[in-house]
């Protein structure tokens, strides 16, 4: 966790030393952005947007590939496929998420473009018992299933008209178990078209 805010902050920094030294920008044709992404996940049992404490339930480190096709020079539609497990005492978790966003991007005439995004996210958890727990034995299987609403909003610097930085924050309202999430990714992306 603690290497990933260092390297979010200094990515952060870079991008913004950067654009003071930028010239103008412009895409004629934005296309498709093919990228991959390493992030974090917070998942907490109160409920993200009402005034009580917070309290941290776990953390899960994701893996994703994303495709990324801009409408236009400010908007763009996002697919990805994230996964993450956990494993602790209770048992074995795995989490694939599919989101499905549209994002807003602002400076389109800059290397950094910072953007907003909201859309739906599809969640499927499969849990595998370690000990006695409840109802569950050992060995027992659950799987749950559901979609929700997901918002974001991120920085994307252009390296090049083929290479991009991603760096981005995604909230869900409200995900399984009732619990609200807060992931974090950074990734590359390569324009395939």
């Amino acid at each position: 966790m603690r290497k990933l805010a260092i390297l979010s902050i200094a990515f952060s920094a870079a991008i913004f030393k950067a654009q003071a030294q930028d010239s103008v920008y412009i895409h004629k044709d934005m296309g498709v952005s093919l990228g991959l992404t390493q992030g974090i996940a917070f998942h907490s049992q109160s409920y993200l947007f009402n005034k009580s404490k917070i309290s941290l339930c776990c953390q899960t480190y994701t893996q994703g590939m994303y495709l990324r096709r801009y409408i236009n020079n400010n908007i763009a539609l996002e697919t990805s496929i994230v996964y993450g497990a956990i494993e602790n005492k209770m048992g074995k978790t795995t989490l694939l998420s599919l989101p499905l966003t549209a994002q807003y991007f602002f400076n389109h005439k800059k290397k950094l473009r910072p953007y907003i995004g909201a859309g739906i996210i599809y969640n499927q958890q499969k849990t595998t018992a370690a000990i006695v727990y409840g109802t569950d034995r050992p060995g027992t299987m659950q799987k749950t299933r559901n979609t929700n609403l997901q918002l974001s909003q991120g920085i994307t610097y252009n390296i090049s008209t083929k290479i991009e930085i991603n760096e981005s924050i995604h909230i869900v309202p409200k995900t399984l178990n009732n619990c609200s999430e807060i992931g974090m990714e950074i990734g590359i992306g390569f324009k395939i078209h």
